[in-house]
């Protein structure tokens, strides 16, 4: 039966012919779109939270200073520094020298805060020594080594809230010897 579509008798028939029937599809397609948007908003919140919070990063450097070198028998043991560069402090941190250069000493820290660092002392082949004229009052630095390639910092670490969670990283260590 047609009706007037200007009375408000057709039009109240026609909303109650609307909501008799309950539709199921848009009802699941509506309950899905708002799960999957719900876990990809969750994924992304994860994502945001874990990549902002405060994480340590690191740098190490060789003692550029010759005067900070000490020669023995042809091995020259020079200082090596790892410097926590990141806005997060760093747990249990070991720094192991590897590549061609062995460990003097062991060197490890229970917590490494940010602008803090860690040393020991690295062994290389080499040799010279400093000669000092008494008549100019000049110092000459004739000490050299021989610097290996490969050679590197092994850092390990932990960070919270993964405590448990070992993590590795392995520095390149420039040559400390002046290029000339």
């Amino acid at each position: 039966m047609e009706c007037n579509p200007t009375s408000i008798a057709c039009q109240l028939g026609r909303i109650a012919d609307s909501t008799s029937g309950f539709d199921w599809d848009g009802f699941w397609a509506t309950l899905l779109a708002t799960i999957v948007g719900a876990v990809v908003a969750a994924g992304i919140g994860l994502y945001v939270a874990r990549s902002e919070r405060p994480q340590p990063f690191f740098r190490a450097e060789t003692a550029r200073s010759n005067h900070r070198w000490r020669v023995s028998e042809g091995v020259v043991t020079i200082e090596v520094f790892l410097w926590n560069i990141g806005d997060g402090p760093a747990y249990d941190v070991n720094l192991a020298p590897c590549g061609g250069v062995s460990q003097s000493a062991a060197a490890s820290v229970a917590k490494l805060e940010p602008g803090a660092s860690l040393s020991c002392w690295i062994l290389v082949n080499g040799g010279g020594a400093v000669d000092y004229d008494a008549e100019t009052g000049v110092q000459t630095d004739l000490r050299t080594v021989d610097w290996p390639a490969a050679a590197a910092a092994s850092v390990s670490w932990q960070q919270p809230p993964q405590r448990g969670k070992v993590r590795r990283l392995t520095l390149k260590l420039d040559d400390p010897t002046p290029a000339v």
